[in-house]
């Protein structure tokens, strides 16, 4: 054994100034000789944009939201993800372990400049292929031993070595809120062009989300986390299933007595009872027809109904087997390798209590304030409830880790401190806006903001952090947001004004599903962050999962 190592020293010694005394030698390569790597690891990624794509897409959209010289989008192509909207479902099949992955097999480092030949061999048998260059091939999830003898132009072994290729695949769901779909940043920003007749409007293009009904984007922080996962691994490709939905709720507004479920009332509803979405597929279809540009709408379901509750979907997506008519599981239920998770702001009515600060103009000591926070202390007193039953719930998922998330802080500016508008924050003025938007332009003045933060804020996450559970971990991101709030000048939140740009207003008409209604003419993205928020979410729970600081692409430098 002590000479074998003294042999393999000395070979590596003597490649290493150009002499190959053991050239005509067996033995192995010193470091492997040989190279895999999965191919578009990011498996939501779907057909012709492949992953590599959609990273020089992302590093295009950041570039320009950095330079601020006109709306960040994908462009006219729009990333294809695994995403049916109209059947509201993933492709059949995306959900499971792969049966066979692309694999990339090329020779280690400088190895492929000096070989001519390569003897390559698939447990034991021997491939015609003779060639050294880059090859792919399919294989299971079987463990495969790849051999290859390398000689040079003198046909000399230069290399000898073999290894066992085993790809695996890492599932990731994605659950929750706006915070959790990527709110705030969709994929094709809302697009102006001048219309050559001045006196005319100038031509208006919809933004576009992966998912419309539920405001879902690949640009959230869950799936810039998940890119990041696949990219760093490259013998482990990535599924990631979102189901989460802006606006929804834990348990919605039917709670009984003791803040259990009514079945006879689900209310508003999200994870654990059905939810109406973001938008209806009337309002997003209204949004196109109404659009003066040449721009056909997302294919939608043909007849609206509510959305299922998220954890019965993600249930029934991860089935292995289901019955002939898709009802029921005939099979095993795969098991999530991570649940990541962002819920209880609209549990505790962040959004109606920020435009009732905004619209109602509700100062210290008036009735607005006071019906606020009784509004607060009753939500606030069942959320430690809400969590438990999630806690129960997400059971049925067995996943093997669960990641819930704080709420970023809004209210403060570069220096910390808080925010006031005539700084300019939620409230940005602007000109030429509708009349359902201009009531959001007031904006919020100092001691608004601080009761947001401490009345709010402060406690919500309070409440997250108080969550205990061996399979839970909280993960704190107030520390990479602080400085970038919504009045700051390096913000990661998107103002009234800036969720405008971006996406425009949500639901152009008010709908209504099963007696629930969808209200029309909404800012949503308001006070959520931006595609540099997201990254900072992505760079957090990359961190948690991985216990260190992880490469998020496109996302470094902010």
């Amino acid at each position: 054994m002590i000479g074998k190592r003294l042999i393999r020293l000395f070979c590596l010694l003597t490649i290493a100034i150009g002499t190959f005394i053991c050239a005509q030698s067996s033995i192995s390569w010193a470091a492997s000789a040989i190279s895999w790597e999965i191919q578009n690891r990011f498996r939501i990624i779907d057909g012709y944009y492949d992953e590599d794509a959609f990273v020089r897409q992302l590093r295009r959209f950041i570039r320009d939201a950095e330079g601020r010289s006109r709306y960040p989008s994908f462009g006219e192509q729009m990333p294809r993800s695994k995403w049916s909207s109209k059947d509201t479902s993933y492709q059949s099949g995306y959900s499971h372990i792969p049966e066979s992955w692309l694999i990339k097999i090329s020779l280690s480092g400088k190895l492929s400049e000096r070989s001519r030949f390569c003897e390559w061999r698939l447990d034991g048998d021997l491939l015609s292929n003779s060639s050294c260059e880059t090859w792919t091939s399919s294989f299971t999830s079987k463990p495969t031993t790849v051999a290859v003898i390398v000689r040079d132009k003198s046909n000399n072994i230069i290399a000898n070595d073999s290894i066992i290729i085993q790809p695996s695949d890492l599932l990731v769901v994605s659950l929750g809120d706006s915070f959790a779909s990527g709110e705030g940043a969709p994929e094709v920003s809302v697009g102006y062009e001048p219309n050559l007749d001045i006196m005319s409007a100038p031509s208006y293009r919809p933004a576009r989300w992966t998912d419309h009904l539920c405001h879902r984007s690949l640009l959230s922080g869950h799936s810039l986390t998940a890119l990041a996962l696949a990219r760093q691994n490259k013998h482990q490709s990535v599924t990631f299933l979102s189901f989460a939905c802006s606006g929804a709720e834990i348990a919605g507004q039917g709670k009984g007595v003791n803040g259990d479920l009514d079945p006879t009332d689900p209310g508003d509803g999200g994870l654990l009872s059905p939810y109406i979405g973001r938008e209806t597929p009337r309002q997003v279809r209204v949004s196109f027809e109404s659009a003066n540009a040449t721009e056909e709408a997302p294919l939608l379901p043909e007849t609206a109904h509510l959305l299922s509750a998220q954890i019965e979907a993600a249930h029934n997506a991860l089935c292995m087997q289901q019955t002939a008519d898709t009802r029921s599981c005939s099979g095993e239920h795969r098991q999530p390798d991570i649940v990541l998770l962002s819920i209880g702001g609209n549990d505790v009515l962040f959004g109606p209590v920020i435009k009732d600060l905004i619209v109602r103009r509700c100062d210290a000591g008036s009735s607005c304030i006071k019906d606020v926070q009784n509004n607060l202390k009753k939500r606030f007193s069942l959320l430690p409830l809400h969590y438990e039953q999630l806690k129960n719930h997400l059971q049925k998922l067995n996943a093997r880790r669960v990641l819930i998330t704080t709420y970023p802080d809004p209210t403060q500016d570069e220096n910390g401190q808080l925010c006031d508008d005539k700084k300019t924050g939620l409230g940005r003025t602007a000109v030429g806006l509708s009349i359902p938007f201009l009531p959001y332009l007031v904006g919020l003045d100092k001691a608004e903001y601080l009761f947001a933060r401490d009345s709010l804020l402060k406690p919500l996450n309070q409440a997250i952090r108080d969550i205990k559970d061996d399979k839970w971990s909280v993960v704190d991101v107030s520390k990479t947001f602080h400085g970038k709030g919504i009045c700051s000048s390096r913000s990661w939140f998107n103002t009234v004004w800036g969720s405008y740009k971006r996406q425009g207003l949500t639901g152009n008409v008010e709908d209504t599903i099963d007696g629930r209604v969808s209200k029309g003419s909404v800012p949503a993205g308001a006070a959520h962050p931006n595609i540099f928020g997201y990254c900072g979410y992505a760079r957090e729970l990359t961190r948690a999962i991985q216990g260190k600081s992880v490469f998020v692409p496109g996302c470094d430098g902010i």
